[in-house]
């Protein structure tokens, strides 16, 4: 006997491609660093410590993120997410978030810091001179703890000392804000930010934003003009829209308006919203001849 035919099965139509909706911004291709906080995040969900400590060290520093509205790319920040995952990782003990974490953090805080405490203390015993400098900005801005300036000034001194850039740049803060009872000195003050500065070079945003701003106390409009640029240029957004600032009003340099939309639009693909309106503002206005 024949066998009876069998047909074939019937498969869904295949979606049909959606072209791209005119009008509406299309989301560029993720970053590399995108991609990899992705990773991270999936592992540090699931409790991956080294994953949480990557993850938070990226969001408190920054990583290369895209907009689809503003056009190339930024660079992204979220503090409170950076903590938050720097302590799923401190909270357990990777002692590199604990660094990181109490870094991060100024004043009290809510968060259970007493482990943290115990294991910076243990390591302070030690000799290791990133956790006394740690202790020392703990007792600095009592956190977690009650503020006590002698023991937070020794050992952030002690730790700069030594050659730490870490408390070095504390104590540049110390004598810049007059804290742990020492007075104001903005001429120490320098000479910390200096060594921070002749160390980190063009790698680090602090050294110039902190010289900058110790030339704005002493009104020294060419140091102060010199740092914000050499900053602005780095990529602080704060720094762009001084820049953008200065540039339109002329103040220290020949008034500029092509160079004032420059730092103003650096600053406003960052999100800054003074430099957005300053740019609005500017673009509406028409050129006189």
């Amino acid at each position: 006997p024949t066998k009876p035919s069998v047909a074939a099965p019937v498969l869904p139509p295949k979606p049909a491609t959606l072209a791209p909706t005119p009008g509406v911004a299309q989301r560029p291709p993720l970053t590399a660093d995108e991609i990899q906080m992705q990773k991270w995040k999936t592992l540090a969900d699931r409790g991956d410590i080294e994953a949480a400590y990557q993850l938070g060290v990226k969001y408190r520093t920054g990583y290369n993120s895209q907009i689809a509205d503003i056009k190339g790319e930024v660079i992204h920040f979220n503090k409170e997410l950076g903590i938050h995952y720097l302590y799923q990782a401190a909270s357990r003990g990777h002692y590199s978030a604990i660094i990181s974490l109490i870094a991060a953090l100024e004043g009290p805080t809510n968060l259970d810091l007493r482990g943290i405490v115990k294991i910076l203390n243990t390591k302070m015993m030690q000799g290791d001179v990133e956790a006394k400098r740690s202790l020392g900005k703990i007792y600095m801005d009592g956190i977690g703890v009650n503020k006590d300036e002698t023991k937070a000034f020794q050992y952030i001194n002690e730790a700069a000392a030594v050659g730490d850039i870490g408390a070095i740049s504390l104590m540049s803060t110390i004598y810049f804000k007059g804290l742990c009872g020492q007075g104001k000195n903005l001429d120490l003050a320098e000479q910390y930010a200096l060594q921070v500065d002749h160390f980190e070079g063009d790698k680090d945003l602090w050294g110039p934003t902190r010289l900058a701003a110790i030339a704005g106390q002493r009104q020294d409009s060419a140091r102060f003009l010199k740092y914000t640029e050499r900053a602005a240029k780095l990529g602080d957004t704060p720094s762009q829209c001084i820049m953008g600032q200065l540039y339109i009003k002329g103040n220290g340099v020949p008034q500029n308006r092509e160079t004032a939309i420059y730092w103003f639009s650096l600053a406003a693909s960052n999100g800054n919203a003074y430099s957005i309106e300053q740019l609005a503002s500017i673009l509406e206005r028409p050129l006189l001849h």
